[in-house]
């Protein structure tokens, strides 16, 4: 454009970027309407003290005292089944939940006692993403001051995302998880909820699940990792 002579002629394009077009479909979701589990999940309760109920729409898990789940002890209270191909999302809200310092549950990725991560609330009022994996410690890798009660863990390919919501429709990310080695091939999903309270009078504690949902796509993609495309708007032909 000359605007000191007022002649312009020009296209006018605007580059418009789209987030990648989210194809989910829930494959799976148990609101726990049933007095019975659905025979998809697999109650596992390896040292045998710990339980379960079904209650008014919600999973009640409750962890006995030394349900453990560390490196050697495999003993935590577990909801699991099978995992489908990735993409896929995973999503729960916790409704209530009164353990103490010494305890963390919530989601859970488990293939065997060596080798699993979870997202979950730490007693402490905090969330904590962490496991075990070929019978080490990952370390936190994911933390969060909030204790949010809505949680996702999702996968892409070997890489895990861990995030919480206050209300289940704006979702932050603590962080990521890439099982390099593949360790966790053929692990499946759930709940877990593992307490390391110990003495005669150590507490137990029960952890309220609301629903649990499984969708076969990572629901929460970066914007602009897909899709973008330009198109023109106008055309400018004067002053």
């Amino acid at each position: 454009c000359d605007w000191s002579s007022d002649v312009c002629s020009s296209d006018l394009f605007a580059i418009i970027a789209f987030p990648p077009a989210a194809k989910a479909s829930t494959i799976f979701t148990d609101n726990f309407s049933s007095s019975s589990l659905s025979s998809a999940w697999s109650w596992v309760n390896p040292s045998g003290t710990s339980s379960y109920t079904i209650s008014n729409g919600s999973f009640n898990l409750t962890s006995a005292k030394g349900n453990d789940q560390w490196i050697n002890i495999d003993k935590a209270p577990k909801l699991l089944k099978t995992q489908p191909a990735d993409p896929w999302t995973i999503e729960t809200r916790i409704l209530s939940n009164n353990g103490n310092a010494d305890t963390h549950g919530g989601l859970v990725v488990f293939k065997d006692a060596q080798n699993w991560i979870g997202w979950g609330q730490l007693g402490n009022n905090t969330l904590e993403a962490s496991g075990i994996i070929n019978n080490t410690f990952t370390g936190q890798f994911g933390t969060m001051t909030t204790k949010y009660n809505y949680l996702r863990i999702r996968r892409v390919g070997n890489t895990y995302y861990f995030d919480a919501s206050a209300n289940g429709v704006n979702w932050t990310n603590a962080n990521v998880y890439t099982d390099t080695n593949n360790n966790l091939a053929g692990a499946r999903l759930g709940f877990f909820a593992k307490n390391w309270n110990s003495g005669t009078f150590a507490p137990s504690y029960t952890m309220k699940f609301d629903y649990y949902k499984e969708d076969n796509t990572d629901l929460m993609p970066m914007v602009l990792s897909d899709v973008v495309t330009t198109s023109q708007i106008a055309k400018e032909t004067g002053s």
